[in-house]
């Protein structure tokens, strides 16, 4: 009854009276029959089905909550148990011993219940005499009465050996003021992901903050500031590295995200994979600044290469990487150069150099310094190594700084005769002389230093060993050139003018950029002489010139414009030969008929296509042409000689004009007859359609749609009976 939603077993039977149920006497108490399923009608069979099934979702559902439940509740107990101070575990095994020697004394005393476990407390407080406890157990549990054994029996159940511990399991999961109440603990969870850093206490805590937001709110119990901090508590230590990769995400890479296996696994030859990267110097040099060290290292070997620079920018990065391609060769593996994202390594110089050389350039996504792992560990180790050994070391920190800070003002109060220079052993560094110790320590320190990923050998080693080839540039002049900076604005691009090239009030003049007029090139200037600057086509690679300011004593502006003039000519004539000689060989003079031609198909075959609406035309007329009219039939009148169409248009016209009004449509017509005239007017179609006339699209829409509304199904039954589709619904 409940699956067919009805509630009297009466009208059960009724029905599978009525729809002829198959059924046989039920075989429990009370009687009654058993219906048999098959022989229901498919509706019903189908309401059963989906009740059916509703009601094993809910069952299964059910049943998967209380899993979870029980999960859930073990995984508490794991946690409790794990966290719990020697203190606290002692007290909870204690207390299980207890309870497990009341369950022997209970099988072999013979007493019941209620006078067994009286027995048990008395012998327990009387020091034990003949139960399985020490004396390490009843210095522990001292005292015991029923209530306590029944008592550790419930928690023992319910929150296993972790809520035998007096702190832990206290209550069961998920039943405090907060886990109970979801919308308080969600708060509490995305203001702590939002704010990691904020306090409980304090008018501007999360204490203060919870009791914010459910003010005056009736149903929410807002917790106390002691009961927040004992949560938020639990949940770090039961979540440390979720709550580390909120609060520190640097420290959460190092002490918990898994790192399994290398990312160099695949480099097999030196120049495969170089990662570059910048990093403060952590030193004070002469000039009073800290300066910016770039780095890159060959992932084969572990060969590192290092550059001072007053601060990362792309024309560091690109001398950095002068001096590798010079020395080590180019890198054409699939990984090419690793970097950052940052401005200075993806600049358009040092986009447009790693193109023209055909190097692959791979980039980090944001915050991800997992993705170049290697020149990362190579700077921790430079920064914790040589550099806190060199003067004007500065400290890794806030606090090492301020600490170096402290010495140098604890020695200037000891020697105050001394003044700045107390405590002060050498001279700060140039970036010179800082420069020169990098360079000696990455080749004859770390180059030479065994290396664990190596296999205990060292870089040069490494190095020393191969035998395989070497990719290396020929041309060391090229690739300065092709190491230049841009000319600064719009990434080095110019359009060439017809008086040169413009940069920075400059204008480089040469001859071969005559062929280039209008269009974009690249101007690269070398910075040490501003006099020259070397142009490239708009492939980037296509060396033009090198084109000289004009404005130079050995530039002869006449010369120059002559040669120009001479260069530009020549090209335009060539390329005006070739288009001349293009438009003979296709002969596009016939253009214009060839278009008036395809237009002309192209409207003949729409023209045969479409289906002209039969529109009535209106008669148009005017005073004038009523005059002209009577004009034009006077005896001395002009007679005009048209020809058959001319004819034709003119009895259209008296046709027309014989009209009073344009017709009405069908459906105007429709509007103004009766319901009998609608009839009449519905049984004249229907007659022309059965003799093989045609109806217009309104007739035979109206035709088809008039008998199924009720007027015309009146008029239908009154004069043939009951349709024989209806008259199947009535008697079937």
């Amino acid at each position: 009854m409940t699956l067919l939603s009805v509630a009297a077993e009466s009208s059960i039977t009724r029905r599978a009276q009525r729809e002829g149920w198959r059924s046989r006497p039920a075989k429990r108490r009370g009687g009654g029959h058993e219906w048999l399923v098959a022989s229901m009608p498919e509706t019903t069979r189908v309401a059963i089905q989906i009740a059916e099934a509703k009601a094993c979702a809910a069952q299964l559902e059910k049943r998967q909550a209380a899993e979870a439940r029980r999960e859930e509740l073990l995984q508490h107990r794991a946690r409790a148990m794990a966290t719990l101070t020697a203190k606290e575990r002692a007290r909870a095994e204690a207390k299980a011993t207890v309870y497990r020697a009341w369950l022997d004394y209970e099988k072999e005393c013979g007493l019941g219940r209620t006078e067994a476990l009286a027995s048990f407390c008395a012998i327990y407080n009387n020091g034990g005499a003949g139960l399985a406890v020490t004396g390490d157990v009843l210095a522990v549990v001292r005292h015991v009465s029923p209530n306590t054994i029944r008592s550790i029996g419930q928690r023992l159940m319910e929150d296993g050996l972790g809520g035998l511990a007096g702190v832990y399991g206290r209550h069961r999961v998920g039943t405090g003021r907060i886990d109970a109440q979801p919308e308080v603990r969600e708060f509490v969870l995305g203001a702590i992901y939002e704010f990691p850093h904020i306090k409980v206490l304090g008018r501007d805590g999360l204490h203060a903050a919870v009791q914010a937001r459910f003010r005056g709110r009736q149903d929410i119990a807002v917790p106390a500031a002691r009961t927040l901090q004992l949560w938020l508590q639990r949940w770090k230590d039961e979540n440390k590295q979720v709550w580390q990769r909120v609060n520190d995400p640097d420290a959460y890479r190092s002490r918990y995200q898994f790192a399994m296996g290398t990312s160099a696994h695949h480099v097999d030859r030196p120049n495969f994979r170089w990662e570059m990267d910048s990093t403060p110097g952590d030193l004070l040099l002469a000039d009073g600044k800290r300066h910016t060290i770039v780095g890159c290292i060959d992932v084969y070997g572990r060969m590192p290469k290092l550059l001072v620079s007053r601060s990362s920018s792309a024309a560091a990065v690109c001398s950095l990487l002068h001096r590798c391609l010079l020395d080590w060769g180019v890198p054409d593996g699939d990984d090419g150069v690793v970097t950052d994202n940052g401005s200075d390594y993806v600049s358009a110089r040092m986009e447009t150099t790693l193109t023209a050389l055909d190097i692959i350039h791979t980039t980090a996504p944001p915050f991800t310094p997992q993705h170049k792992p290697h020149i990362e560990r190579f700077f921790r180790t430079m920064l914790h190594g040589i550099v806190e050994l060199l003067p004007g070391y500065s400290g890794h920190n806030v606090a090492q700084a301020q600490a170096i800070r402290n010495r140098v003002s604890f020695a200037q109060r000891l020697y105050p005769k001394r003044g700045e220079n107390a405590g002060t052993v050498e001279l700060r560094l140039t970036p010179e002389q800082l420069q020169e110790t990098l360079d000696r320590w990455c080749e004859d320190v770390y180059a030479m230093s065994p290396h664990p990923s190596l296999d205990g050998r060292t870089p040069y080693e490494v190095y020393a060993a191969w035998d395989g080839p070497i990719t290396r540039i020929a041309d060391e002049a090229a690739l300065a050139v092709l190491l230049l900076p841009l000319a600064d604005g719009d990434g080095g691009w110019r359009t060439v003018l017809k008086k040169g090239v413009h940069v920075g009030g400059h204008q480089y003049i040469h001859a071969a950029l005559g062929e280039y007029a209008g269009q974009r090139v690249l101007v690269r200037m070398d910075e040490a002489d501003i006099r020259y600057a070397y142009i490239f086509a708009g492939d980037e690679r296509t060396y033009i010139c090198r084109a000289m300011d004009a404005k130079l004593p050995e530039a002869s502006i006449a010369d120059v414009a002559r040669g120009t003039k001479r260069v530009q000519a020549n090209y335009v004539k060539e390329k005006t030969a070739e288009m001349r000689k293009a438009a003979r060989k296709m002969n596009v003079r016939t253009m214009p008929q060839e278009i008036l031609t395809a237009a002309a198909e192209h409207a003949a075959e729409v023209r045969a296509q479409a289906v002209q609406p039969a529109t009535p035309s209106v008669l148009y007329t005017t005073p004038a042409l009523m005059e002209a009219g009577k004009a034009a039939r006077a005896g001395d009148a002009p007679v005009v000689d048209m020809n058959e169409s001319q004819q034709a248009d003119m009895a259209l016209g008296a046709r027309i004009a014989a009209q009073a009004q344009r017709p009405k449509r069908f459906q105007d017509r429709l509007a103004e007859l009766g319901p009998a005239e609608r009839w009449k007017e519905w049984e004249l179609l229907d007659a022309r359609k059965k003799a093989g006339g045609t109806l217009t699209p309104d007739e035979a829409s109206w035709h088809a749609m008039y008998p199924t509304g009720s007027e015309g199904l009146g008029f239908w039954i009154t004069k043939h009976g009951l349709p024989e589709h209806m008259r199947r619904r009535v008697h079937g």
